[in-house]
């Protein structure tokens, strides 16, 4: 019995012994072919192997280093018992091994706590590859990043954020550590938390939005000011936020506006009408919610005529330019809103005006009562202008059309003709030097 145990193990060890050589062999097909028997071996065998392999790998004198890389690859999970050799050898000169090992690393979720604890002391080179590792391991290294942010190193923090950006929504797993950095006192770790949770997209809105919605002040503070940060907040946010204007903490209310304006229009564009009220309401109160909510009003096109002409008449051109649109359609049935489209014909934004003038042109017959300003626009130099206003009075009056002068306006191409400035108001004449005050 004892002789048949023995002979068992002897061939045990001669046919592991047999894969190791021919894994570690000069030729390609004899390694690939031994590569199919170590995928297909034992989890016992590939312990063994992979304890040979890792001692060649760390003997910086080893002929047969780049072959036994190359090999771990193959042993899947057991090949983690090199995790540290195979950190090492990232550095390695011999690119053949470092990319081995690299390849090797990013299949063994395994690692990711070695490979995160290990960032925090690697140079600027090795630690962006550690954080590409664990970015390809999917959840596990997302929740390895995650547990960087509490080491107290800020390059660490600032390069697991950029990693996890990089992963989206695979990186759902490390949204709370996220979110935590983002309420950072570094301006740059808050900065790069929140862009990596925006790029997280939908499980960060999510885990947000439930955050917003939460019984707790103190968790509802901190979602809406990490949201607040966020340069484009996720849309699973979208709701919990117009919820959150009307929240009992004037901080809370003033961090979901900003965030909300910081959301695209046509997202803003399906606001409900209470979340609109609540905004118009934040819009004319005093506080820091005031600015982001008129800002998210417009935005939205849903905004009331006084801010809206308010905003015309503002120094912000994107905001002149947003609040053109609603005015027109709020203009057919309040006057406010008309009479600020045509206060808005003597602006001095000339592309202001051009868009005031369409709107009113829009209205038809509607717009009369902007005649005398529009025909006043009608005698500028400008090529465009004249046209434009051409066209808005025979809209406004269809009989314009016959006017010889309207009539030639709106057959003229104006494409070549460059725009002419308006003519600004004359300077005061300088008195001429007498003859004796010319001389040196």
């Amino acid at each position: 019995m004892k002789r048949l145990l023995l002979a068992a193990a002897c061939a045990l060890l001669a046919a592991c012994s047999s894969l190791e050589k021919r894994l570690l062999s000069g030729d390609a097909r004899t390694r690939a072919e031994a590569g199919v028997d170590a995928a297909a071996a034992s989890d016992a065998k590939k312990a063994e192997l992979a304890a040979h392999l890792k001692n060649i790998l760390a003997d910086k004198k080893a002929a047969g280093r780049p072959q036994a890389a190359a090999a771990l690859e193959d042993l899947g999970p057991p090949a983690a018992a090199a995790e540290l050799e195979l950190i090492a050898a990232l550095e390695d000169p011999d690119p053949e091994i470092s990319e081995s090992a690299e390849r090797t690393l990013g299949k063994l979720w395994e690692t990711s706590n070695t490979l995160a604890a290990a960032m925090a002391g690697a140079g600027p080179d090795l630690r962006g590859r550690l954080a590409r590792i664990l970015a390809a391991q999917g959840e596990a290294g997302a929740a390895a990043l995650g547990k960087n942010f509490e080491r107290g190193n800020r390059d660490l923090a600032l390069k697991s954020a950029e990693a996890l950006a990089g992963m989206g929504p695979a990186a759902a797993r490390a949204v709370p550590a996220l979110a935590r950095a983002a309420s950072s006192s570094d301006p740059e770790v808050k900065t790069a938390a929140a862009a990596a949770l925006g790029a997280i997209g939908a499980p960060a809105g999510r885990w947000l939005a439930d955050a917003l919605r939460a019984p707790g002040a103190r968790s509802r503070a901190g979602a809406a000011a990490v949201l607040a940060a966020i340069p484009e907040p996720p849309g699973e946010a979208f709701e919990a936020l117009g919820a959150a204007l009307e929240d009992p903490d004037a901080q809370v209310r003033a961090d979901a506006a900003r965030a909300l304006a910081a959301c695209p229009p046509a997202r803003l564009a399906g606001l409900g009408e209470k979340a609109v009220r609540a905004l118009t309401w934040l819009a004319g109160e005093p506080g820091a919610a005031a600015a982001p909510a008129r800002e998210a009003l417009l935005k939205s096109g849903k905004a009331g005529a006084a801010l809206l002409a308010e905003a015309l008449a503002g120094g912000d051109k994107a905001a002149r330019g947003a609040a053109v649109a609603p005015l027109a359609r709020l203009a057919v049935s309040d006057g406010r809103a008309l009479a600020a489209l045509t206060g808005a014909l003597a602006h001095a934004d000339r592309d202001l005006r051009l868009a005031a003038t369409a709107a009113i042109g829009g209205l038809g017959p509607r717009g009369a009562e902007a005649e005398g300003a529009l025909w006043k626009n009608f005698t500028t130099g400008d090529c465009a202008e004249r046209t434009a206003a051409a066209g808005a009075l025979a809209a406004v009056k269809p009989v314009f059309r016959r006017n010889r002068a309207v009539a030639k306006a709106l057959g003229q191409n104006c494409a070549a003709a460059p725009a002419a400035p308006r003519p600004a108001a004359k300077p005061a004449k300088k008195k001429k030097k007498t003859k004796a005050a010319r001389k040196p």
